[in-house]
């Protein structure tokens, strides 16, 4: 290298080293945390116990237990909200003047990803399968009837009234949670 571009390395070291470590605000946080260190070490000392991270896990996979298909079952679904954003953005929403199935199809989609997410949660519940049951009618019942509205052009779900059923099931699956 050469002394310039030395030079520039030292300088943006040291820029680095400021910004992170040695400006006043920085600084201060950092000697805080070590003096609320100090105390709390005073107050409660560490434990001596390891744990080691292959136990953890064996506990997680114990907790989890047969719910763990509802982990499986939302990456299928994540996978399908995939899917269904794609074909949504590449294949429907191109054609002008549909407003409004390009929203229900775009809401259909949200409601997918949000509670296939929340499937993720569903094992570590007190009551995992209610809970998992319920996100799975309800993202089936609800964003499925959308899906199947909008690509089919049908509206004749609409009066088995599935969507609002779906969207039950979704609000009582966040219920269930807190059961």
């Amino acid at each position: 290298m050469s002394e310039t571009e030395n030079l520039i390395m030292q300088n943006v070291s040291d820029s680095v080293n400021w910004i992170l470590f040695t400006n006043p605000v920085s600084s201060g946080s950092i000697e805080f945390i070590k003096c609320l260190g100090q105390k709390l070490a005073t107050i409660a000392p560490p434990k001596k116990e390891i744990v080691e991270t292959k136990v953890v896990m064996m506990d997680l996979y114990r907790l989890v237990g047969c719910s763990r298909n509802f982990i499986r079952l939302a990456g299928v679904f994540g996978f399908g909200a995939v899917a269904f954003g794609v074909y949504g953005a590449h294949i429907l929403h191109p054609k002008e003047g549909k407003g409004q199935e390009k929203y229900m199809f775009d809401t259909a989609n949200r409601y997918h990803f949000l509670h296939t997410l929340a499937l993720f949660a569903a094992p570590f519940t007190k009551h995992p399968q209610v809970t998992g049951s319920l996100f799975t009618m309800g993202i089936i019942m609800f964003s499925g009837s959308i899906y199947y509205q909008v690509i089919a052009e049908d509206d004749s779900l609409k009066k088995w009234r599935i969507t609002p059923m779906g969207g039950t099931c979704l609000m009582l699956g966040w219920l269930s949670i807190i059961l």
